[in-house]
């Protein structure tokens, strides 16, 4: 539980309370100390923050809190005027994405990076039309990710780079020069650059995908850097790039099987507050799916199904399954599988889900 000593709340113009500001700080533990929240990568975990006043000023829209700088979700309902209980957020490191994934690969992107004052903009703009223009000399557009410090900081997990060409009329100011390259440092520390991939005749106009399981060696991918970019040494040698996908996973930088976010309170009204009390992320909290069997089964219900993986919590009746919209009624549970009997299915189910919630209490 967290503790947020305040001053008395504020009124707004509707009568309800808003919190002013956050001068005291305690952590919810006994003598004001931090306690730890311990919650999956998947997240789910309810966290509890006390303050008067604070979940009208969520509900307002001036007040927020969150986890590792992703936001922790109200829960209404159990919220009330003195405290706030929250839902942590998913969250991924390079240690997690390693071993399962929490959220699908997507097209990611930062802080613009720019050899050129505005060369870069119209590479993310989501248009492919125009390009660049008069980029000059040993230009480059890229992306930096965003951090709490210089230890703790957002990385891309990359998959796939694509980028649109415009008409060009020449080729070979890109063939063997256009390149694409990674950093965990600023790009004016030329020692910490790494080439993932250089273009060859293959560039053509219009859009070019990159697998970068395909230009990489296997012990180096994926790769899982800070910095991001497309650079040319050639005169004008990023012209005519109209538009650039980094396609991934952004996730913190941390090796380690365990990690603890701040939570932080802010807001309109709030001074930006770090509270003594921490979220602990850990892989052996994290349950996940390996392998579901069978695959089928009949639409009249009656079929048990097992599912196999990891970190389960062995107690049945902590679990809620849900196959194609109908309750999937759990009979065993170990660390390592859970077995449930299928309902018939009432629902058409043009797109079949399957959903397993496991309630930690």
């Amino acid at each position: 539980m967290n503790r947020i000593v305040v001053t008395p709340p504020a009124a707004t113009e509707d009568g309800t309370e808003a919190i002013i500001n956050v001068p005291v700080i305690p952590g919810g533990g006994a003598a004001g100390e931090g306690i730890i929240t311990p919650s999956s990568f998947g997240g789910g975990a309810e966290q509890i923050i006390q303050a008067p006043g604070l979940k009208a000023s969520i509900l307002a829209g001036t007040a927020k809190v969150e986890i590792c700088g992703r936001p922790c979700v109200m829960i209404e309902a159990q919220s009330d005027a003195d405290q706030v209980v929250c839902e942590t957020p998913a969250i991924q490191t390079t240690a997690s994405v390693s071993q399962f994934t929490i959220e699908a690969s997507a097209a990611i992107t930062g802080e613009l990076q720019e050899s050129t004052e505005g060369i870069g903009a119209l590479a993310f703009d989501g248009l492919n039309l125009p390009g660049a223009r008069n980029s000059g000399s040993n230009c480059y557009i890229g992306t930096k990710f965003e951090g709490q410090n210089e230890s703790r900081y957002f990385v891309g997990v990359l998959e796939e780079v694509r980028f649109f060409m415009g008409t060009y009329p020449d080729k070979t100011v890109f063939n063997g020069n256009l390149k694409f390259q990674g950093s965990n440092e600023d790009f004016s520390e030329t020692t910490g650059i790494i080439d993932i991939f250089t273009v060859s005749s293959e560039i053509h106009e219009g859009w070019n995908y990159y697998k970068l399981n395909e230009h990489m060696e296997a012990s180096a991918y994926p790769p899982k850097y800070r910095y991001y970019r497309l650079f040319n040494a050639e005169n004008n040698g990023c012209d005519y790039i109209g538009e650039i996908n980094f396609i991934g996973q952004k996730v913190i930088n941390e090796d380690n099987e365990t990690t603890q976010c701040d939570i932080v309170v802010s807001g309109d009204d709030i001074e930006s507050v770090i509270i003594p009390d921490k979220v602990e992320y850990s892989v052996p909290a994290t349950p996940f799916v390996e392998s579901i069997s069978p695959r089928w089964g009949s639409v009249d219900g009656g079929t048990e199904v097992i599912f196999t993986g990891q970190n389960f919590n062995p107690e049945a009746g902590l679990y809620t399954i849900m196959i194609d919209e109908a309750p999937c009624t759990v009979t065993a549970a170990t660390t390592t599988s859970v077995t449930c009997i299928t309902e018939p299915r009432t629902c058409t189910c043009a797109n079949p889900e399957t959903e397993m919630t496991i309630h930690m209490g």
